[in-house]
């Protein structure tokens, strides 16, 4: 299994599900491992990056662990930000290399964010040679620190990044 196709662990997914349910995973496997009744795989059509996420959350939380192979961080980036500006609540788990253009637009956009340690996905032998982070966009900020405190420090955001409150965890 290659790195594009490591699924989030169940340590992850129940932080999120203790936000809201998943009614939308936009770039999952035939496996849907986040149980989400909208789901989107690499083989249907539209592809994640193509869908209305919105729409087919009808109003619901969206989980994206989007891929995470060269050339994929900014198009899904750009996506994540885009459908949050239009009333989307997502969660995202991308990189946490808060030097790349795809994190730095992610951060700027964010309403929280958590770094936790390195994560072992599912598929993958072993822990990544990088850190994750963890994007909020909504409006449960509070409800998204609660779920998440005890994995790593959640940093609660105003979008635009003009101001900045960290929280401890």
């Amino acid at each position: 299994m290659s790195g594009n196709d490591w699924q989030s662990p169940e340590t992850i997914l129940k932080r999120v599900r203790a936000v809201g349910d998943i009614a939308l995973d936009p770039c999952t496997n035939s496996t849907n491992p986040t149980r989400a009744p909208q789901f989107i795989t690499a083989e249907s059509d539209p592809d994640g990056l193509l869908s209305e996420w919105k729409v087919r959350a009808d109003g619901g939380l969206t989980y994206c662990n989007p891929p995470y192979g060269r050339g994929h961080a900014d198009a899904w980036a750009c996506k994540i930000v885009h459908e949050a500006e239009l009333g989307c609540e997502v969660i995202a788990l991308t990189r946490g290399d808060m030097s790349t253009r795809s994190a730095r637009l992610l951060i700027n956009a964010a309403h929280a964010v958590c770094f936790p340690p390195r994560i072992k996905f599912k598929g993958a032998t072993g822990s990544p040679n990088f850190s994750n982070a963890i994007f909020y966009f909504g409006p449960r900020r509070e409800t998204f620190k609660q779920a998440f405190h005890d994995l790593g420090p959640v940093i609660r955001l105003t979008p635009n990044n003009t101001e900045s409150e960290k929280t401890n965890g």
